[in-house]
């Protein structure tokens, strides 16, 4: 457990912080330095003081657009690096698959590469200069030639050179014999490159991959490269990941820029995922085509002709280079930029598709990174499975085929402690694989607590240059203890694999009703695709918006782990205290479910996780008054709307806002669309309101022809435009549409933790609905958060809910037979977050849509707009939302507020209201008005 957390403000603060450790009182104080917290092989963990650079040392400080040099600090993630550099025409070429939270300097630290390496090598070998804060206090900078700055710290620098350099010169000829010759080289005090046969010494190539045990980084500058003008993606299919990975050797003769692999196990998940639309139409792989396994070869050139030129080649390759038993079954070439995004979206999801394999088993990092060389990689891998198979442990792999690196996540239960010993078994046996084949077991994601394995890799001679490296450093042992090596003086051993605390053990005590009730916050695996930097994305908002890594998905998973565990140890003192700091950290979950869908690998579902504890916590503690209010919203809502005008007046009114926003804490409070006419409009379009009962008593010629709209409160009550609109545009495409009955949803209960009230609720529906679907009636929701719960909170809270068969409005569009339509506005559609998270492949529906409708649609990626139902009306979200709305929607709703905005989402539309005075139109209503004027 940390001693402390710092987060330090700027360089000078992280030099403070190692100046002030320097007193006397201070001796004992080790620091943990920590990046974006993606690292999988506890790099970061320890007992002293974790000095996080991610939530305020994200700055570019210089960027010389001559040379393509960039100075940057470590914190800084590496898609904003990346977005910074894209206007100039270049990139930064290590291309990590955790990119949109990966920062520098855990890229730095870890020395990392990923897709791409075998053209552009690794993070070290695009480093121009490092600014380190040396573990005295001191800070130097180092390049590739020694050390430069101020003169009495370039003194001392200068004698850190020398004296590294003495210890290596002795050494050279074994570090040439010990040291692998792969692709993904030795990290961890990179002997092999850090002395030239010249006597030279780049330093750069020992402090990257150092894990942070040398000192802190204070700034870098790296190189950056010109951005490929072409880049085409050859999609080859194997009939077995064993076929894909025998070719590779000869599939390298063809000069890729990656061939990345995915197997048979994540080929299956995916295609039984939100992604397998893509893996069949982007891909070309169907259920029934034969595929096991899927190669992705990628080719960039600067001369069009050229890149064609190589695609040729590449298929004559492959028709006459390759023998027959390895040649693929299939190949599909894109070009799109779109669809070759769309393929690395997919490889970028291979760990989440692996979570799904079984819920009591996570996909656990400890071999993830092998590496050897290719030529070796089909043995390596088949002995690999057996080791695995013996055990009866099954795996998914996917990695990078040109450099022999593959990623294997075995799916284990932690908490059983006989799963925990075969971590040791299964590490041994795979590292002497690795050694068996001239490899590495760590390839790609540093060391960590794998740093035991050192010696049997180049030795103890070696090891102990390596000891004497990090004394030269840091003697007194206060940078990073027991990772990847100790100093001379210090006679205790590197931290081993298990002999630390594994969290799968304090799981363990939690009791079996909380694990199962709280199931869902044991699958986090720590990968932090939460704490993603990506503004296009919905994940996680709560954290974007603040830097607080308390309130992402990880963070409060990890607090109600530790609450349930106290609870079940009899912690009593320990479990409230942590309850109450609990019911803090949710509050300002939006519940927008984007930890449910596809962005989160473990699927951790937080906005569940917080209706179940809101649901227990509020049994001996009071419910606040908003509470009240949002409980009884869908239940008095039709009763409001028959006196809707007065209630728009009296909301209007100074005292009536003053006393929501004192009494209840909500601001800002929709007006009641009332609905005055709405039922004119009903009988003039011919349209009923029916129960489910009388539906049912149709005969068999009418349900063929009639769909059952869902109401919900929020646009039958607050935008029964929208309604109406929907309700004409199915009749316009020739079916009867039938308005069911309004009845509660349940929504704000569940969200607000109300589920006894939410379960009868969900059960009266549920039956009506599945009674419909079975019956062959077309069901479709209006609003899609709203809509997709009863695909989501309902088969939660009823494990036994059959499919409700309620469809989406793009589900059910995309089956139609659509008109041309006319229109020449190309119109803007932002999707609701939680609809784009929970159902991704309605981005692709929505477009199709459109496009065959003749009209043109940019849909655009946009993080949460801060609203997420009345989360955007809370007097204490307000900052938050506002944050959320002018960070992630203000500048495109003000670029389009002409007329051409789309939102699918009622939550967004109101808060575009709200907050930019803009009316967004929802899809139903573009498409009618378009048919209208045919």
């Amino acid at each position: 457990m940390p001693q402390a957390v710092i987060y330090p403000f700027d360089g000078d603060d992280l030099t403070l912080a190692v100046q002030v450790a320097q007193r006397a009182e201070f001796t004992s104080v080790v620091f943990l330095p920590r990046g974006g917290g993606t690292s999988t092989n506890g790099q970061s963990l320890g007992d002293g003081v974790v000095v996080d650079t991610s939530r305020h040392m994200r700055r570019i400080h210089d960027y010389d657009p001559e040379t393509g040099l960039v100075r940057v600090e470590p914190g800084l993630v590496r898609d904003k690096l990346i977005d910074f550099l894209a206007p100039h025409g270049r990139f930064f070429a290590p291309h990590v698959s955790t990119t949109s939270r990966a920062t520098i300097g855990g890229m730095v630290s870890n020395d990392s590469s990923g897709k791409g390496s075998v053209v552009y090598g690794k993070t070290s070998d695009h480093i121009h200069s490092i600014e380190l804060v040396l573990p005295d206090g001191n800070v130097a900078t180092f390049d590739a030639k020694g050390a430069f700055g101020d003169n009495d710290v370039t003194q001392a620098a200068d004698r850190i050179c020398r004296d590294v350099e003495k210890k290596l010169a002795p050494h050279f000829d074994e570090i040439a014999l010990r040291f692998p010759i792969m692709k993904r080289g030795f990290t961890g005090y990179n002997l092999k490159e850090a002395r030239a046969r010249d006597g030279g010494l780049n330093l750069l190539k020992l402090v990257a991959g150092s894990e942070g045990t040398l000192g802190f980084i204070k700034s870098v500058t790296l190189k950056s490269e010109p951005i490929p003008a072409h880049t085409a993606l050859a999609v080859l299919v194997y009939d077995s990941h064993d076929t894909g990975l025998r070719a590779v050797p000869d599939l390298l003769e063809a000069r890729p820029h990656a061939i990345e692999f995915i197997d048979d196990k994540i080929l299956g998940a995916a295609l039984r995922s939100p992604f397998a639309e893509d893996v069949r139409q982007v891909l070309g792989i169907t259920n029934e085509g034969g595929a096991f396994a899927a190669h992705f070869f990628e080719i960039s050139d600067e001369d069009e002709q050229e890149l064609a030129r190589r695609l040729d080649s590449l298929k004559e390759h492959l028709d006459s280079r390759i023998a027959p038993a390895l040649r693929p079954i299939g190949i599909k070439i894109l070009g799109s930029p779109d669809d070759i995004a769309r393929v690395w979206e997919i490889r970028r999801a291979c760990q989440g598709l692996l979570a799904g394999f079984d819920k009591n088993k996570r996909a656990v990092a400890f071999i993830e990174d092998c590496a050897v060389p290719p030529e070796n990689l089909a043995d390596f891998v088949a002995e690999l499975e057996a080791v695995l198979e013996a055990r009866n442990i099954p795996l998914g792999m996917y990695g990078h085929a040109d450099v022999g690196c593959v990623h294997i996540r075995p799916l284990m239960n932690l908490t059983a402690e006989d799963e925990r010993r075969q971590i040791r078994q299964i590490s041994d046996a795979v590292f002497a694989l690795t050694q068996k084949y001239g490899g590495l077991l760590w390839g790609e994601h540093g060391k960590g607590l794998r740093s035991e394995y050192s010696e049997q890799v180049i030795g103890s001679d070696l090891v102990q240059v390596m000891r004497q490296i990090k004394t030269v450093f840091d003697p007194s042992n206060r940078m990073n203890p027991g990772k990847i090596a100790r100093p001379i003086d210090d006679r205790a051993p590197v931290l081993a694999l298990d002999e630390v605390p594994m969290r799968g053990a304090f799981d363990a005590q939690i009791g079996p009703v909380l694990a199962e009730q709280f199931s869902n916050t044991l699958r986090c695996d720590g990968n932090g695709a939460c704490f993603n930097q990506d503004a296009a994305q919905p994940f996680c908002p709560s954290y974007k918006i603040t830097g607080d890594r308390r309130l992402s998905p990880k963070g409060r998973a990890g607090m109600l782990r530790e609450w349930a565990r106290a609870r079940s140890t009899g912690d009593t003192v320990g479990a409230r205290d942590i309850a109450d700091e609990l019911n803090v950290i949710l509050e300002t979950c939006l519940a927008c479910k984007a930890c449910a869908g596809v962005g989160c690998p473990a699927k951790v579902d937080i906005p569940e996780m917080k209706s179940q504890f809101l649901n227990w916590y509020h049994e001996d503690h009071k419910r606040p008054a908003a509470d009240l209010l949002v409980a009884n919203l869908e239940r008095v809502a039709p009763m409001l709307d028959r006196i809707g005008g007065l209630v728009n007046f009296l909301q209007s009114t100074v005292l009536v806002r003053w006393s929501m926003a004192h009494g209840f804490g909500l601001v800002d409070l929709p007006k009641l669309r009332h609905r005055r006419g709405f039922f004119d409009q009903l009988q003039k379009l011919n349209v009923q309101t029916m129960s489910a009962a009388t539906l049912l008593r149709m005969g068999d010629a009418e349900r063929a022809g009639t769909v059952a709209i869902v109401q919900d409160c929020f646009t039958s009550f607050y935008d029964a435009d929208v309604l109406l609109a929907q309700v004409e545009l199915v009749k316009r495409l020739g079916y009867t549409p039938v308005l069911l009955r309004y009845r509660t949803g349940g929504k704000p209960l569940h969200v607000r933790g109300m589920l006894k009230r939410f379960r009868q609720i969900a059960q009266q529906n549920a039956h009506d609905l599945a009674e419909l679907s079975k019956a062959g009636f077309s069901i479709v929701g209006v609003d899609a958060a709203t809509t997709l719960m009863y695909r989501h909170e309902y088969l939660e809270t009823l494990p036994d809910c059959p499919d409700l068969g309620v469809r989406l409005l793009s589900e059910w569009l995309d089956a139609q037979d659509l008109p041309l339509l006319d229109g020449d506005t190309c119109y803007t559609m932002i999707q609701h977050c939680t609809e784009r998270s929970l159902e991704p492949q309605t981005s692709v529906q929505w477009q199709s849509i459109f496009e065959r409708s003749g009209l043109s649609v940019n849909l655009v990626k946009a993080g949460c707009c801060g609203m997420s139902g009345l989360f955007g009306h809370e007097a204490s979200h307000q900052e938050m939302s506002r944050g959320l709305y002018d960070e992630n929607w203000r500048a495109v709703v003000e670029a389009e507020a002409e007329g051409g905005l789309v939102a699918t989402g009622y939550s967004c539309r109101s808060q575009v209201n709200r907050l930019s005075d803009v009316q967004a139109l929802h899809p139903a209503q573009i498409l009618l008005s378009h048919l209208r004027n045919r």
